[in-house]
């Protein structure tokens, strides 16, 4: 028995508001993508239902770190999730192929993937945990040296373990005063998340809005008596359990 197959090409364009001057021969400059105000959209086409099909499976973002955020792997599997429960429901007797391209916005690292873009030059911070790699001789290149510590073949971690010596750029009395976590005695501001903010302000008896700035519900809370920060204990942090950076990495 054979099986028909139904593909579905899943995109997101992205729409902005930006004025397009045309020139005097008729033709218009092409505008690329740009962190401006936009509205992205995911969407499905086929052959068999056409763009958007009967089922509606079309997601809006106002993108924005101030916004909605960002479209990601999660809003994409999810919305994927969705459409797939229903066409089983609707066509049992068919197979579906679903075909992405290989954007940002439909790829994922593994959470201790390996990866420099976020890696930062120093140990510790808000850069990733990454998993241990084994090194071969492409990591080295022309300047491999067989004294050196770490050498083809072996593991290179990512983390600094209690074992270890230490960020090399430390003093040795500075690798020692700074291996451990300890209280820094002062204070640290920190801001309340978007989320917070809303949940305060509806707390409050206000209907916030769907695309609401984040410095938008700041000036709200404001105008209520709402704090929008708070205290927390400085921490100064020590390399012990902490990520390595670029300096130490090979």
């Amino acid at each position: 028995m054979l099986t028909t197959i139904h593909s579905f090409w899943i995109d997101v364009p992205t729409c902005n508001l930006v004025v397009i001057y045309q020139c005097a021969d008729g033709t218009r400059p092409l505008i690329p993508k740009d962190e401006g105000m936009g509205i992205m959209l995911s969407s499905f086409t086929s052959r068999e239902f056409g763009y958007g099909f009967v089922l509606t499976f079309v997601s809006e973002l106002e993108y924005g770190s101030n916004k909605e955020g960002y479209w990601t792997y999660d809003n994409m599997v999810l919305q994927l999730e969705d459409c797939i429960d229903c066409i089983k429901c609707l066509y049992p007797d068919y197979d579906f192929m679903f075909l992405f391209d290989h954007s940002n916005g439909h790829d994922r690292l593994q959470p201790n993937g390996l990866s420099i873009n976020k890696v930062r030059k120093y140990f510790g911070g808000k850069q990733p945990k990454m998993r241990s790699s084994k090194l071969t001789l492409n990591e080295f290149g022309p300047y491999h040296l067989a004294t050196s510590n770490l050498q083809p073949g072996m593991m290179q971690h990512m983390i600094f373990d209690a074992a270890d010596i230490g960020p090399f750029y430390f003093s040795e009395t500075e690798r020692n005063n700074r291996k451990f976590d300890k209280p820094s005695g002062k204070k640290v501001k920190e801001y309340f998340k978007k989320e917070q903010l809303i949940s305060k302000l509806e707390s409050d008896g206000m209907k916030v809005s769907k695309g609401t700035t984040r410095k938008k519900c700041q000036q709200l809370c404001e105008n209520r008596g709402i704090a929008t920060t708070y205290l927390i204990d400085g921490i100064t942090e020590g390399w012990v359990g902490k990520q390595k950076g670029s300096f130490q990495m090979i």
